[in-house]
């Protein structure tokens, strides 16, 4: 199981591939925080406030996005992380979500792409980011 401290300098290297690989957006990416077993649920209960996002139970995703009416959150469950290349998966997953969601309603250059333009596009930035 990777540390903390692993995880937050991945999630940097992938929220910056990732932002790199899409075409811009005008609205804000979701903050990301990596929560353990203890702060989770404090972590979790402030992101669904500050996001506005309607009190919906809690899952047992690694990586969970909260959306809301003022905007989204990430969080990374740290415990649940099995390795850097499940939290690459897994949080990838999740801002391919906020952006397809989200994003897409405010673009329509998100909607000129192809899931599988999309998916090419993450297995060459995955290869340059565990290179």
């Amino acid at each position: 199981m990777p540390t903390k401290a692993e995880i937050e300098s991945r999630i940097t290297r992938i929220y910056t591939v990732f932002k790199k690989t899409m075409p811009p957006i005008a609205i804000p990416y979701p903050s990301i925080t990596v929560a353990t077993q203890r702060t989770y649920r404090d972590a979790r209960a402030l992101f669904v406030a500050r996001t506005g996002a309607a009190a919906i139970p809690a899952n047992d995703q690694a990586v969970e996005l909260i959306r809301g009416s003022k905007g989204s959150a990430v969080i990374v469950r740290k415990e649940q992380i099995k390795s850097l290349d499940h939290l690459y998966h897994a949080l990838w997953a999740e801002l391919g979500r906020f952006y397809i969601n989200t994003a897409a309603i405010h673009s329509a250059e998100t909607k000129k792409w192809k899931p599988a333009v999309i998916s090419g596009l993450r297995l060459r930035r995955k290869q340059s980011l565990t290179a």
